[in-house]
């Protein structure tokens, strides 16, 4: 197979092959604010040859230095709490067998489902059955009392992820991956 090789000066190596495409090497990547460098014995037989001879200690500096990525400001992190704890909230749980989701067409639309079972279960009324379709298209048939604390535990846990979140802004120094499962409360499923 016919291929060409080109070196860039600020490090990378680019592979071309006879059909036109192409594949870019690059001597490393940052992730999550560490620097992985390119293994390159795990390259394409051609491609490691111009590795070796192309990235030196210096270049190879030169390009980690350039590529690293800005540290995030205290306000870029908090922004991306918030949207943690969004993307957490919307998710949802599987509360007691329900696949419950926080979207906020779902959200209230338990919440008035909870409003109607209060008022169910004031009235006395605690075996009316409420059919709940949940975040994976199933059916639930529920009692007032099993839609109020599906609904009272799903509160409970968007409230533990709003605390959660404000945990985390006070930390110091604040966490660069925000979204980190330790961070964050899990609902028992």
């Amino acid at each position: 197979m016919d291929i060409t090789i080109f070196t860039d000066p600020t490090g990378p190596i680019t592979l071309r092959d006879a059909g036109g495409h192409t594949t870019l090497y690059a001597p490393g990547v940052w992730r999550q604010g560490v620097w992985e460098a390119t293994a390159v014995a795990s390259l394409p037989e051609a491609v490691r040859e111009a590795a070796e001879e192309h990235w030196t200690a210096a270049r190879v500096a030169s390009y980690r230095t350039a590529s690293e990525p800005p540290v995030p400001t205290r306000d870029d992190l908090h922004a991306a709490i918030n949207a943690e704890r969004q993307r957490r909230i919307e998710a949802g749980k599987v509360i007691d067998g329900v696949y419950v989701t926080g979207r906020d067409e779902d959200a209230r639309n338990l919440t008035n489902l909870a409003l109607a079972a209060q008022m169910r279960i004031a009235g006395g009324d605690t075996s009316t059955i409420t059919v709940y379709r949940d975040g994976n298209n199933v059916n639930h048939e529920l009692t007032p009392p099993q839609v109020l604390s599906l609904w009272q535990q799903s509160s409970a846990y968007v409230s533990d992820l709003y605390a959660a979140s404000w945990a985390v802004k006070a930390m110091e120094p604040l966490p660069v991956d925000v979204t980190a499962d330790d961070l964050w409360p899990v609902l028992p499923s």
